[in-house]
């Protein structure tokens, strides 16, 4: 009676080994991360460059770049601009159209012969709340091999297995990335010819 007694004993002991390592392990599971691919056909950048007498605006499209999620939280990512797909889309006459878009991808401004991809890379993405934005994303922009750090706010969605991502118009200055083109930055007696350092930019990213 006594051994079986002892026998009964180390059974429950070993079951609520067991059974305790089992909980404990499941309260340590790792969150699950999530990757989500941009989709290139539905994402795009856009752009607009201004001047005392007006202002052009156009895109470029965005033709690869990966989010990555933990727990639910972006955590990471990036996307590459396909600077050769840049399109004005102010200007309705083909000769002039063609004309700026010509010299905006010529070396004054983005050459883009030589540099035919500009690549963002995120380095933070901090959760806040505000109008229209739930993140400030930190991250370093690479445009004519040439980078520089970014800071923006933008709307960040999931939606079952999709991702929308908007980051309203924020601006940059283009003498960072060596575009001196017409910059009073750089140039005296330009008088009202110049051209507005900043440039802004308005993202909009779907992934799966």
């Amino acid at each position: 009676m006594k051994n079986l007694t002892n026998k009964m004993l180390v059974v429950m002991m070993v079951s609520f080994f067991f059974s305790t390592s089992l909980f404990a392990q499941s309260e340590k599971a790792p969150a699950k991360s999530n990757v989500y691919t941009v989709n290139s056909d539905e994402s795009s950048l856009k752009w607009i460059g201004s001047k005392p007498l007006g202002e052009h605006f156009g895109t470029l499209d965005i033709s690869e770049g990966a989010l990555e999620f933990d727990n639910n939280k972006l955590i990471g990512g990036h996307f590459v601009l396909d600077m050769e797909s840049m399109k004005v889309d102010d200007i309705e006459d083909p000769e002039t159209n063609a004309k700026l878009l010509g010299h905006l991808q010529s070396a004054d401004f983005f050459n883009v012969a030589e540099h035919p991809k500009a690549k963002f890379v995120i380095s933070d993405a901090r959760m806040i709340k505000g109008n229209g934005y739930n993140y400030e994303i930190s991250g370093e922009l690479t445009l004519k091999d040439i980078s520089h750090p970014v800071k923006f706010h933008a709307m960040v969605q999931q939606d079952g297995g999709v991702l929308k991502a908007h980051a309203p118009e924020f601006e940059i200055d283009r003498t960072k990335w060596d575009i001196q083109y017409k910059s009073k930055s750089f140039f005296d007696n330009l008088k009202d010819n110049f051209i507005y350092d900043e440039i802004g930019i308005e993202i909009h990213l779907i992934a799966n």
